[in-house]
């Protein structure tokens, strides 16, 4: 589960008595981005965004108005997430994905985004509520976690002899440099013993 989500530093407390003003500045000071969209257009187009949206996009507030979500995507984001998205949507059925997108100088950044369609009385969905819950380095871990363990298996199939193509066993030969440094060693390429003769 990710974290509850701090505060924004920058929001200013609400009148207690005006319970409108006490949503809105509670939607400002969340951690997590929150938009409102306009279901009822092509592209749902943003009718507000808060701060930390602002925070994670790199846009100003005062520029996202009349922006898309879609206009976040960019060559990484994966369609079939993004169609999935499409289709929750137009079935008026809420969604959670994790998807990558970009801000806007460029980088890149994943967000936890769940979108929620709002209907009219008449039952359409005219609004589309959603939060963005940065968690690049989550994604970023399970990454460098995913490449440690090609790295392990692929040493454990060079220790058995085994064929290994070159850029999964390139984490391998780096090991190998970088021990043979330590030691003074010159390194050999696949210097490392066969498996017959670890296990003897």
């Amino acid at each position: 589960q990710p974290p509850l989500a701090e505060p924004h530093p920058s929001a200013a407390a609400a009148p207690a008595g005006d319970d409108g003003t006490l949503l809105g500045g509670a939607v400002h000071a969340a951690g997590v981005g929150i938009t409102v969209c306009d279901a009822t257009r092509p592209g749902w187009p943003i009718l507000f965004a808060n701060h930390a949206f602002a925070e994670l996009t790199g846009y100003p507030e005062t520029a996202l108005p009349g922006l898309t979500l879609s206009h976040l995507h960019g060559p990484a984001s994966d369609p079939a997430t993004v169609a999935r998205i499409d289709l929750a949507v137009a079935a008026g059925q809420p969604i959670s994905v994790d998807l990558l997108d970009y801000r806007r100088d460029g980088s890149r950044f994943w967000h936890g985004l769940t979108l929620a369609p709002i209907r009219d009385a008449d039952g359409r969905v005219t609004r589309v509520i959603a939060s963005s819950l940065d968690i690049t380095e989550r994604k970023q871990a399970a990454e460098a976690l995913r490449e440690a363990k090609e790295a392990a298996e692929a040493a454990l199939r060079h220790l058995r002899g085994e064929r290994v193509p070159h850029e999964i066993l390139l984490p391998v030969e780096i090991v190998d440099r970088a021990n043979c440094a330590a030691w003074d060693k010159p390194f050999e390429a696949r210097s490392l013993p066969a498996w017959d003769e670890v296990t003897r």
